[in-house]
């Protein structure tokens, strides 16, 4: 199964010019092989803690723990074809400055793990309430129409005169689980009002591969079929596919 999937990925990546990015979920059995003790709270589900660590959050490790995480993700993905990964995501979007700080260490130029929280309202009282209580104080000001920027050292939620060279894409379309087809259109529609754009705007939208049924797709399909009729290659509009790591020709660094 291990080599179906990488398979599976490089061909989508040698086919398609699809991205493989990094995402972590830091289950036990990863962080131990790193050589680093897991941790099993604050989970973003059990009260108690999570002794498989995969619902602990990404930032309860610190800078060089994390650092240290991302590593041996490198080595992992080198050693089966995959290639240096450049872009990351947190599981449960639970990054915060000092995780982003350990992916410029790191050699990745993109996240894409501040959330449009308030579009995930499903996750709200559910469980130990952690997650959407989390995302929403530490991506408080992330919404519908927030765009792609560069972190300050000192705030991961605004850019400033220093900050950490990683372009912070939001995810504000979050994952097709929280948001129906009439949501997705509302938050394309926030973002472009059909008219020529004056400026680059990013919309992103993302699914859950273990999980995507035949609800999941349909949403895609609808909102896929809609941008598809805006095409740039076709001169429909403005619509670009693009990967993660490429939004940094777009949104450069600051000198």
């Amino acid at each position: 199964r291990k080599q179906l999937q990488a398979d599976w990925v490089i061909g989508m990546r040698d086919d398609y010019d699809d991205e493989i990015g990094l995402h972590i979920h830091p289950s036990c059995s990863f962080v131990e092989s790193a050589g680093l003790d897991c941790l099993e709270s604050p989970s973003t589900v059990y009260d108690a803690g999570d002794p498989t660590g995969y619902t602990v959050m990404c930032s309860a490790y610190s800078e060089d723990e994390f650092t240290t995480l991302l590593a041996h993700s490198d080595e992992i993905f080198m050693a089966n074809g995959l290639g240096k990964p450049t872009s990351f995501r947190a599981g449960g979007w639970t990054a915060d400055l000092s995780t982003i700080k350990a992916l410029a260490r790191g050699g990745y130029v993109a996240d894409t793990s501040a959330l449009n929280w308030a579009r995930m309202e499903e996750w709200k009282d559910q469980q130990n309430g952690v997650l959407y209580e989390w995302n929403a104080a530490n991506w408080t000001s992330i919404g519908d129409t927030s765009q792609p920027y560069y972190p300050s050292t000192d705030d991961v939620l605004v850019s400033g005169d220093s900050v950490v060279p990683v372009l912070e894409v939001p995810d504000n379309g979050i994952l097709v689980d929280y948001v129906t087809t009439n949501e997705m259109i509302e938050i394309l529609d926030a973002n472009w009002d059909g008219t020529p754009l004056s400026t680059p705007i990013n919309y992103s939208i993302g699914w859950h591969p273990s999980n995507f049924n035949e609800v999941y797709q349909d949403r895609m399909d609808s909102i896929m079929n809609r941008l598809d009729r805006h095409l740039a290659a076709h001169h429909n509009g403005p619509v670009v596919y693009e990967t993660l790591s490429n939004m940094t020709r777009v949104w450069t660094a600051p000198l």
